[in-house]
């Protein structure tokens, strides 16, 4: 496995609700960084706009976190003590699918998505696909909201009193929009596998045609032959994003790649789950299997959102 890989737990917590835990190697983080750019090297005026606004709300939050670093640095007992640990109890009630796509970096390199062999691939990725068409919308509506509820509170950023509304927006307009982003990564990395399952059905449709295949007129092998307004951007839809996005990488690097596990499926069991939520002890030998960090912190809010704290150990 590549040093840049992002991989990707997806696994049922109890019955229908699905936990998808992220984490990338510290080479992948390095090329995230270096990313970044100055907004007036964009291409387009989209990725200048796109690249300022980065820029100014990166500006704000060092501002954000060089106040936070002073609260940790508090002594116990004092106030900004006391403001460290309520921000702390904040951070802990964020939403699962939050925390996940907060883990997706830009440039994610090779993706894994791990998933428990009894399930099939199609059936992973179609609950993927929809919560990020969910999420994207959510997390756009909430970053707008907590970015406007800034504005009023940033002139206080000058005063030497601990600005706690200011600290609380900030922080959710960060997360809101790292998760955003960790969305529309994803999403494209879907589209560019879509694009790729049509160019290869476009392809295998038009040699059995050549071989005499008369498909009716009205079907959509006809349609999708002709490159119907239906299918051309989905057929389209691939060269400008590696051109724009991805620098020149070729497509096939940016599909996800879905592994079935059986050891993963050994802990999680399909049957067991449809009873009971996982338990602590199964979260902890899957974060073990996989080396993977922060999931027993991960498992245990998102069954506290979906069963309660003093969560049942059997439900027929």
């Amino acid at each position: 496995m590549s040093q840049d890989a992002t991989k990707i737990l997806a696994f049922p917590i109890f019955r229908k609700y699905w936990l998808y835990h992220s984490w990338t190697e510290a080479a992948a983080h390095a090329a995230q960084s270096a990313l970044k750019k100055d907004w007036r090297k964009g291409v387009n005026m989209e990725e200048k706009l796109s690249l300022l606004g980065q820029q100014l709300s990166n500006k704000v939050y060092e501002k954000l976190l060089a106040q936070w670093r002073d609260l940790q640095a508090a002594k116990q007992g004092s106030i900004k003590h006391w403001l460290y640990r309520l921000a702390q109890g904040v951070r802990s009630r964020e939403e699962p699918e939050e925390t996940f796509l907060k883990g997706v970096p830009v440039d994610p390199g090779r993706l894994e998505i791990i998933y428990p062999s009894d399930f099939h691939p199609k059936y992973v990725r179609r609950r993927m696909k929809k919560l990020l068409k969910e999420q994207q919308k959510r997390l756009t509506r909430r970053m707008w909201s907590w970015g406007l509820a800034c504005i009023p509170l940033i002139p206080l950023l000058a005063t030497p009193v601990p600005n706690l509304p200011l600290y609380y927006a900030g922080y959710k307009v960060y997360s809101a929009r790292t998760a955003l982003t960790g969305c529309k990564t994803l999403a494209d990395m879907w589209s560019h596998q879509d694009t790729d399952e049509m160019q290869r059905l476009k392809s295998q449709l038009t040699t059995l045609q050549d071989s005499g295949v008369v498909f009716p007129e009205d079907s959509w092998p006809t349609r999708l032959l002709r490159s119907h307004p239906r299918y051309l951007a989905i057929l389209e839809n691939i060269e400008g994003r590696v051109q724009r996005y991805y620098h020149k990488r070729e497509p096939r690097q940016l599909i996800p790649l879905l592994v079935p596990s059986s050891s993963l499926n050994s802990i999680v069991l399909r049957e067991d789950r449809m009873r009971k939520p996982i338990s602590d002890e199964e979260a902890l030998s899957i974060g073990k299997e996989f080396n993977a960090p922060a999931l027993f912190e991960h498992v245990a809010r998102a069954r506290r959102s979906v069963v309660g704290s003093a969560f049942p150990v059997d439900i027929v």
